[in-house]
């Protein structure tokens, strides 16, 4: 541990004023790599996104439509049996909705 401390008084450390300066300079560095590489990742997946979307048969994400969806119509419930399918009333089923916010 002795040695270590030795070692340390001989490093030349920066002054205040060094050190500032670099600090920015490694801040600048990182931020200019950043919108760098986020430039390019903006072009690339531009241009993936084009190629993916002109391809026959296949649509983007942007072309699907979202609807609301519709309430449920609880008379008019197809039930499938071993025996075929009936409706929920033909098969003496009564059929509620559930209350979740109770």
């Amino acid at each position: 541990m002795s040695e270590a401390r030795h070692e340390l008084r001989h490093v030349n450390w920066p002054t205040r004023q060094e050190a500032m300066r670099l600090t920015a300079i490694v801040i600048g560095i990182a931020l200019g790599l950043a919108l760098f590489l986020g430039l390019f990742d903006f072009i690339f997946a531009d241009i993936i996104r084009n190629i993916v979307s002109s391809s026959p048969g296949s649509f983007a994400p942007s072309d699907i439509i979202l609807q609301e969806e519709a309430p449920l119509d609880l008379e008019n419930v197809e039930i499938e049996t071993n025996e075929g399918a009936m409706s929920g009333e033909a098969a003496g089923i009564e059929i509620e909705p559930l209350n979740i916010n109770q």
